[in-house]
């Protein structure tokens, strides 16, 4: 309870979100496709995400609510109050176990995980990639950054990882 009650306080003063205090071992960044992406895991209730972390802001959607982190976006879905999907931007220091991470580039991502199941492009320039995707579209890297529209043209990297429960169409 201390530990939790420690985090919990450390994250409101610092204003960090998820990122900080409450990730303090290598594991705790660790991204697990199907499962949890650091210390937030799919199938997880809103009052367990709450005790990792303070969101920094909150949307409601019909079916949905979004729970914002510094670094991380949470959706949970509204009639079972479990976590459905699980982003993450900004913070490189969230990895894969095969090494991808934000900053990896198209390459990387497909040496550790093989061709993806489905590449989107860009409309507007031709070929670049927005997006690959796996797992029966349940692990996504994006190349396009957090808030950008479909006429930016997306970066050589990967700028968003998301996970997300099987049908949960959040991306």
């Amino acid at each position: 309870m201390r530990r939790v009650l420690a985090t919990v306080l450390a994250l409101v003063f610092s204003g960090a979100g998820l990122s900080t205090a409450s990730a303090q071992s290598a594991n705790d960044y660790l991204i697990v496709p199907d499962s949890r992406i650091g210390l937030v895991s799919l199938g997880m209730s809103d009052q367990d995400l709450f005790k990792v972390g303070v969101p920094i802001q909150t949307g409601a959607f019909p079916a949905m609510t979004l729970y914002r982190y510094a670094d991380m976006d949470v959706f949970v879905d509204g009639a079972s109050h479990k976590v459905i999907s699980v982003t993450v931007k900004y913070n490189s220091q969230y990895h894969t176990a095969e090494g991808v991470r934000i900053g990896s580039n198209l390459q990387n991502v497909e040496a550790a995980m093989g061709p993806p199941e489905f590449l989107q492009t860009s409309p507007v320039e031709c070929c670049d990639p927005i997006a690959v995707t796996y797992r029966a579209h349940r692990l996504r890297f994006s190349f396009s950054p957090p808030g950008s529209s479909m006429a930016d043209r997306p970066k050589l990297t990967v700028q968003i990882i998301q996970i997300q429960t099987p049908g949960a169409q959040t991306f």
